[in-house]
């Protein structure tokens, strides 16, 4: 019973630490109103938790700016 109780409380640690199954880059105003629009309103039509963040400027570094 011990190894059960061990098994699941690894599987809810971990399914804890997801926050996200999809995180949409793009660059620029001609992807962000068209094509990356229509692509996060899918997605999150079809239940994936997306992340997708506005503020990143076009030529940033996207890991620095998300570590902020």
């Amino acid at each position: 019973m011990a190894m059960a109780t061990s098994s699941f409380s690894h599987s809810v640690a971990a399914a804890s630490l997801k926050k996200y199954d999809v995180f949409i880059s793009f660059r620029g105003d001609d992807t962000r109103a068209g094509f990356t629009s229509h692509l996060h309103t899918a997605l999150k039509g079809s239940h994936f938790e997306t992340y997708i963040d506005y503020r990143i400027e076009k030529g940033n570094q996207v890991w620095t700016e998300l570590v902020e």
